[in-house]
């Protein structure tokens, strides 16, 4: 069984988009391109619950649920 890529993402310590967390899509701040860091409002980390993928809409980092891990864990 996969690991949760929301709890994960929790682990690490993202900023989740609170509106966003009961849905299959879950908005965060991206920790890769740190283009959204200092907007407010503007989430470009998308996590798929159901699928558990994630993809960044400003840098197009993407991948599954291990990949999430391993470029968190560095």
């Amino acid at each position: 069984m996969l690991p949760n890529i929301l709890s994960v993402a929790e682990e690490y310590q993202l900023t989740i988009e609170p509106k966003s967390l009961n849905r299959r899509e879950v908005l965060c701040k991206c920790p890769f391109c740190l283009a959204d860091t200092n907007r407010k409002g503007k989430y470009y980390l998308s996590l798929n619950v159901q699928d558990q993928v994630f993809k960044c809409w400003y840098c197009k980092e993407s991948g599954g649920v291990f990949r999430f891990m391993a470029k968190l864990s560095g």
